[in-house]
This record gives structure tokens, sequence and C-alpha cells, in this order.
């Protein structure tokens, strides 16, 4: 059986339901930055991104995708006009900055403008109606795709379950917070159905390889059944940030400390993002909604142990409107915070390790 080609690079977050309603049987869709940080070939992309764009200090996302795309403009190896890449982005949560790079090269109009494409998301549908995708080229091409968007996921997501008020066997939520209570970390009325999915679901997501390989290798949360077997000893981080970590080396460094990685946000949003009845944007734009659903995990578990050990790191890239998030951020959590920007380099800084080093240590 041929393997699936790379053919279709994802350059903003798309809802996972949008994706898997245009995925094909010869080729994958793949995140751009999770597929670069992979191969290890960003490093050069942002400064070429940096030239084209004449710019320096803006969004390291935006030097890369620039790199990448003026790349293939050139027809270097690898380019777009070689692998026949179509390049895709969502109208609804793409940031501003990333579209305005991409329209440099839409406005072109040349082989690349037409194979950067847009997927609109209809966020306010008529109740009852199937979500339709409207799927077009920028480069103004009068074809549509459309598709009914129906979720293929055959179990009920732990957010519908949370809510289903009506099911027999509720519990009454206030017992959640009761650290006696012979609550499981599968139970699906648990506050903590936020690890719960990325533990039970974490492979179900496709096209950011990189990122969930490295998260399962430096998680280890599937070994725990109930709150009361975690390690009041262990140090429990949350890696938090609407935008994937861009450091190359990150997990492996983490990964050299006695510490496991309880909650990480990015991927959490993909799995949620599966079931198309229940996504909201607010799960990746609200900081508020993100918020809380940060809290009612925390505040679960310093219910059950106020000894617990936990550290909050926002990982994001400098220069963009995710520093806005972060002051929100620092603001409103109490736990141990670390605001981790990326600004370049591809790589974790001498700098940033003595940050992460020493943030590490006072996790207590």
């Amino acid at each position: 059986m041929q393997a699936k080609k790379i053919k279709k690079l994802i350059i903003s977050f798309v809802p996972a339901f949008q994706i898997s309603n245009l995925s094909g049987t010869d080729f994958l869709f793949r995140d751009l930055f999770d597929y670069l940080i992979e191969n290890n070939s960003y490093y050069e992309l942002e400064n070429a991104g940096e030239q084209f764009l004449q710019c320096a200090n803006i969004n390291p996302m935006v030097k890369i995708l620039a790199g990448f795309l003026s790349s293939c403009v050139k027809g270097g190896a690898g380019s777009a006009n070689e692998q026949k890449y179509d390049f895709y982005y969502s109208s609804r949560f793409a940031s501003r900055d990333i579209i305005a790079c991409l329209e440099n090269f839409i406005s072109a109009k040349d082989f690349l403008s037409e194979n950067i494409k847009c997927i609109d998301y209809e966020y306010r549908r008529p109740q009852g109606s199937k979500p339709k995708l409207k799927l077009k080229p920028e480069s103004g091409s009068e074809s549509r795709l459309e598709s009914g968007l129906e979720s293929k996921s055959k179990s009920k997501t732990i957010n519908e379950s949370l809510n289903s008020f009506d099911s027999p066997n509720r519990l009454n939520r206030l017992n959640l917070l009761n650290p006696q209570s012979p609550l499981t970390f599968f139970d699906p009325l648990n506050r903590l159905n936020s690890i719960e999915n990325l533990v039970n679901n974490v492979d179900s997501i496709s096209g950011y390889d990189f990122m969930v390989s490295n998260y399962k290798k430096n998680s280890g949360m599937d070994k725990f059944k109930t709150v009361e077997e975690l390690n009041p000893d262990m140090k429990y981080l949350f890696i938090i940030g609407s935008a994937p970590p861009l450091f190359r080396d990150l997990f492996d460094y983490l990964g050299s400390w006695n510490l496991k990685i309880a909650y990480f946000e990015y991927p959490d949003i993909l799995i949620k993002s599966a079931d198309a009845s229940s996504f909201t944007p607010e799960l990746v734009l609200n900081v508020t909604s993100r918020l809380d659903n940060m809290l009612k995990i925390t505040g679960f578990l310093r219910k059950a142990n106020p000894k617990f050990k936990i550290g909050f790191i926002h990982t994001f890239p400098k220069f963009s409107h995710y520093e806005i998030e972060d002051h929100f951020f620092y603001k409103n959590i109490t736990e141990r915070y670390l605001s981790l920007e990326y600004a370049g380099g591809e790589k974790l800084s001498e700098r940033d390790k003595i940050r992460l080093e020493s943030f590490i240590k006072i996790i207590n």
C-alpha cells in the first residue's frame, strides 16, 4: 500500500471537523509549522521571510510563512511547484498578520496564488441545519467546493457528557470538588475532563505529528486513574497557548526534568474541534473561556490535594497579539507562571533555558 503524500499544508488553525471532510485517500493534511519543526528546516526560512517582508520585528510565524512561500515562488528544493502543495487557512481563525502576509502572494497572480485556499467557517447557522464548507482559492477563481460537514466522531465528547443534565446518572457538580469523592480521571463528569480528553483522544489528531508525539512522550497522565494516585512530589506543567509551540527542543528540555505535562492546551482544542455540533470559536479566540477551562482543572487538583506542584508555561510568538493574551493570563492565573515567547532562532536560547530552569525549581 502506497504511503500517503503530504500535499496539503495548513497555515492557520482550522477545526478538525472541516479538515476531516477534505482529507483524501492519497494525500495528508499537515500543519506547516509542525511539519517544518519536525524536519528542522525553519531557521533559514525566518531569515528569508524577514528579507522578503523587509521587516524584522514581526511575528516569527509570519516570517516562517513568508520564507516558505517565497522559496516556493523561486522554485527551490521542496517548493510548491515541485511538490504541488496546496495551502489552506481559515478566514475565521487566521490572525491578521498571517492574512496580510498571504495577500502579498495572492495578489501576485502566479501559480502559487491559485494554491492558497481559504476555508470559510460558518459560525452562525440555523438550528438543525448542516454546516456548509465553502472552499475557494483566493486568486479569484469561481470554483467552489461545498460539502456537508458532519462529525465523524462515533463517541460523545467529554464536553457533551459534562453538559448532559438530562442524564439520570448525573452527579451534583458541587460534589465534584470533594477530595473524598471516588472520582476518577475517566468519569465524564469530573473537572479533569480536559486531561481525560487528551489522554483518550490524542492519537486522533492528524497533521500535528511532532506535537502529538512529544506530548505523549512527556505526559504520562495515562498511568493515573484517580486524583489520589497522582504523586504530590511530582511537578505538573500546563502548557498553554493558542498557537503551536515553535521551539524545536522545548519538549526535549522539559523531558530532562522530573516533571509531567499534565495539560497541553493546543491539542486539547484540536480534539474538541473534531465535533462540529459542540465546537465553538470561543475555544480558540476567547481568552476568558480558555482561562475558565484551565482554572476548573487546577481548582479540582487543589481541592483534591493542596500540595500539588503546578506550573503554567505560556508559549507564544513574540511581536504579535498573543502578547496581549499573555498579559491577561499572567494577571488571572495564580499558579506559578512563565511567559515563554518565541522570537526566532528555532531552538531555546541560553537565556530561555536559564529562565526555564529557574521557573521549574520554584514550582512548589
